[in-house]
C-alpha cells in the first residue's frame, strides 16, 4: 500500500524501510522511536498510518521531520499526536501543516 499525503509544501508518507532508502535524511537523525515504530510494523501491518509519518521538503526532497500517531485510535476514537522538526526548519509552520494533513486522513 502507498500512502502519501500531500500538502503545499510538503509530501508525507509512513515511516518504512523503503520510505528511508527513498528520501534524502540529510540533516534528519533518526529517533528511537523510528526503530521501534518499524519493527511493530514487521509484527503487525495494519499498524501502518498509525505510527511515525515522515515529513518531506518537497523542494529538496530531504526529511525533515517526522509527526504521527502514537498507535491506533482507543474506543473513545482518541489518539495522540507527536511530532519533531529538524532546528534549521522550525518555526516555518511545518508541523502545523503536517499536523492538519494526517488528522485529516484519521478521521
Amino acid at each position: 500500500m502507498n500512502l502519501e499525503l500531500q500538502t503545499e509544501r510538503l509530501t508525507l508518507t509512513p515511516c518504512t524501510d523503503g520510505a528511508l532508502l527513498t528520501y534524502s535524511t540529510n540533516g534528519y537523525k533518526l529517533g528511537l522511536h523510528i526503530g521501534m515504530y518499524l519493527e511493530e510494523l514487521k509484527k503487525d501491518a495494519s499498524a501502518l498510518g498509525w505510527g511515525v509519518w515522515l515529513v518531506i521538503d518537497k523542494q529538496t526532497n530531504n526529511i525533515i521531520g517526522d509527526i504521527g500517531f502514537k498507535g491506533k485510535p482507543d474506543n473513545e476514537k482518541s489518539v495522540e499526536v507527536g511530532y519533531g522538526i529538524t532546528s534549521t526548519e522550525q518555526n516555518k509552520g511545518y508541523a502545523t501543516e503536517a499536523l492538519k494533513s494526517i488528522i485529516g486522513w484519521g478521521i
